[in-house]
């Protein structure tokens, strides 16, 4: 391949990056295209390597490198500006403490409908499937299960996580066993 080829190549993929970064900042895409672009890093870092003999060409790469630099610059500080306002916005939007569902929580006999909020939102709110299940529905079968799993072992707590099971998110149960308190 060229090095003028590689150059194109190289701008055509920054355009899909700025794409792709685009889709991501709308909320099309849910993590930022990084892979993307730490290839097309790699090969501008591969092509610096490369004997150059032209003026021409070593001019094009080093306009080529400005325009990546400057394009992860901005694409970094938008990154820092989305989430200092997702922070933000989660501190002055709920007035009440946000509900780890990866590390967790326990729920007894009748779930807090927030803590039922943030499971649901948490399995189905990203993923485009909440459409498929409603929340009533899955308020309805949690409460269920819980009910079922209480029963079964004897526990007046479950402890419920979400957890990521490759590409899929799973709603995990664990009945919260007291063990009797110690003296000392």
């Amino acid at each position: 391949m060229s090095f003028d080829s590689q150059i194109t190549s190289v701008e055509e993929d920054m355009r899909l990056l700025r794409i792709e970064f685009d889709r991501f900042l709308a909320g099309a895409v849910r993590h930022p295209p990084e892979e993307l672009r730490f290839r097309i890093e790699k090969r501008i870092r591969a092509m610096r390597r490369a004997r150059i003999r032209s003026s021409v060409e070593r001019f094009r790469l080093g306009t080529l490198e400005a325009s990546f630099n400057t394009l992860s610059e901005r694409q970094g500080r938008q990154l820092r500006e989305l989430e200092s306002s997702k922070t933000l916005r989660r501190k002055t939007v709920t007035s009440e403490p946000r509900l780890d569902t990866d590390r967790g929580f326990e729920i007894g006999a009748k779930p807090d409908r927030s803590a039922m909020e943030a499971l649901y939102e948490s399995l189905y709110g990203d993923s485009g499937r909440a459409s498929k299940v409603d929340f009533g529905s899955f308020e309805k079968h949690v409460t269920k299960q819980i009910a079922r799993l209480q029963k079964k072992t004897g526990c007046a707590k479950v402890h419920l996580r979400v957890a990521r099971e490759g590409e899929t998110l799973k709603l995990k149960a664990k009945p919260v066993r007291r063990n009797k308190q110690t003296t000392g």
